[in-house]
């Protein structure tokens, strides 16, 4: 591993510093993109890219068939592409397509560039064609002060590596897929290092992973909050070693911190908060070094509350990448133990105080106590619930759950008083519970909830149809994994494609 990232630092060097190819701006166009990158392909040899600045180039038809449907042609050379803040996107009414990919023997550099709205759906025969809606890597992969967001796949929605990769200051962010993982997935013989990045928000449902690993992966200085799932699952195969290792990184809100059936996961001065679920599952092969924390005793590393650690929500405070704060007073800060890198994820220096501190984050004092801001109305679930479509016991479809515990966001209540539109613990769609109390109830600032019209039932649609015209809706997935198809179609609906209802 070591001799393959010496050779990417001295790819970097040479792509950085070489003048064979003058740097070409290309034009708010994707037509202009597309042709750039198939002559730098055809030419060979080390090619820069410039992007018009802050420019979308929305992609709306498939260029490249290799490994299943792309919206660029794969890069077969040594391209990097500096995006000045541009963003590259699937159109969203074009055909289902990744982004791009990166062929064996090719080398790519993206540089301050959002990656958005791939969709790879199995079109294709190879291994790879359901894999990484974003970014397929089989070569060299550089990413850095980027964005890779809401990308889906049938089985891989962020990025699927199983080349050499290297994300810096990156945010992966709200990919989905059906199946595996939603945000990365480093497969066998894939290499990767991720460092001062942050993953968050991957997956719309409690299924599937933020990052699986089979390979050899490090991450260091970087948050993995809020994803569904378990944050980062680790395994081995008969090619790949399943060794992850984490230092200073920081996990809070995910379904569950680390899991694995295989392999070893190695953390030192890493920070675990308070998850949806269970921190470290009971097969995780775990090697602890320096002072770790959890907040559950599951990890069995140093244990403290939640009130003790005064972790802060995921938010910006400072760097190229959303963190979670450390509050003034939390056991985390000076806590570290043994050597430290030089900067915290944001880039301040380490350490601050008489040592450096556990997790990502070093508290500087930096961030400003905001002053408490309104109470929220919130709804919380006493027992397994379905949440529907509209104000019933069971007129209308349920769209999403929730399970005992579980709050939710209130947005109105209904004519009758009797149900609480709420935003859905699973889905986060708007969705109707009852107001009884052995179902659950309402705690914050409730005094001033919009009154809100309920939509028609499905057995009685505002336009009854006629026997030739059928009933427009949307696909729905429900909680349990079923789609189905409601009409009139829900503010969220997903994946949102419209059907009909005989």
């Amino acid at each position: 591993m070591k001799r393959n990232f010496i050779l990417i630092f001295l790819f970097l060097i040479l792509l950085l510093t070489a003048c064979t190819y003058a740097p070409k701006q290309i034009p708010c166009d994707a037509f202009e993109l597309v042709d750039a990158i198939n002559k730098a392909n055809l030419a060979g040899g080390i090619h820069t890219l410039e992007l018009a600045q802050g420019c979308t180039y929305e992609l709306t038809w498939i260029e490249d068939m290799t490994n299943g449907n792309n919206g660029l042609p794969a890069i077969q050379t040594q391209i990097k592409i500096d995006g000045n803040g541009a963003t590259i996107k699937r159109a969203e009414d074009a055909p289902n397509f990744r982004i791009l990919q990166v062929g064996t023997k090719a080398n790519l550099i993206l540089n301050n560039l959002t990656i958005q709205n791939g969709y790879a759906d199995g079109a294709g025969s190879t291994n790879y064609e359901k894999n990484g809606g974003g970014i397929l890597n089989l070569g060299i992969l550089y990413i850095y002060s980027s964005h890779i967001t809401e990308n889906y796949a049938d089985f891989v929605g962020g990025i699927y590596n199983v080349g050499s990769a290297h994300l810096v200051h990156t945010t992966i962010s709200n990919n989905n897929a059906d199946h595996l993982t939603n945000g990365i997935l480093n497969g066998d013989i894939g290499e990767m290092v991720i460092s001062h990045s942050t993953i968050s928000g991957n997956g719309n449902i409690t299924y599937g992973d933020a990052i699986w690993n089979i390979g050899t992966l490090s991450i260091n200085n970087s948050t993995i909050s809020d994803n569904h799932g378990v944050a980062i699952d680790n395994d081995e195969d008969s090619i790949g070693p399943g060794l992850v290792s984490l230092e200073y990184v920081t996990f809070s809100g995910n379904d569950a911190a680390l899991g694995s059936v295989s392999g070893t996961i190695t953390i030192r001065n890493t920070l675990f908060g308070a998850q949806q679920g269970v921190t470290c599952s009971s097969g995780v092969n775990l090697i602890t070094q320096g002072v770790n924390m959890d907040t559950d005793g599951t990890c069995n590393v140093t244990t403290v509350s939640p009130n003790s650690l005064k972790l802060g929500p995921l938010a910006d405070n400072g760097g190229l990448t959303q963190t979670n704060f450390l509050g003034a007073g939390s056991v985390a800060i000076n806590a570290a133990a043994g050597d430290c890198p030089k900067t915290d994820q944001r880039n301040i220096q380490r350490p601050q105080g008489s040592g450096c501190d556990v997790g990502a984050v070093e508290f500087d004092g930096s961030i400003i106590q905001q002053a408490p801001t309104q109470e929220i109305c919130k709804y919380t679930a006493l027992v397994n619930l379905f949440c529907r479509l509209g104000p019933s016991s069971s007129q209308y479809p349920d769209i999403d759950r929730f399970t005992p515990g579980q709050d939710g966001l209130v947005l109105g209540l209904s004519p009758d008083g009797n149900f609480a539109q709420v935003e859905g613990a699973a889905n986060q769609l708007p969705c109707y519970v009852p107001l009884e109390e052995k179902f659950g109830g309402l705690s914050g600032s409730c005094g001033d909830l919009p009154i809100l019209e309920p939509p028609p039932t499905p057995e009685e649609p505002s336009e009854p149809p006629s026997s030739d015209k059928p009933v427009q809706g949307c696909t729905v997935r429900q909680a349990g994994g079923a789609i189905i198809c409601v009409s009139p179609c829900p503010p969220s609906a997903a994946p949102g494609e419209t059907c009909t209802m005989p």
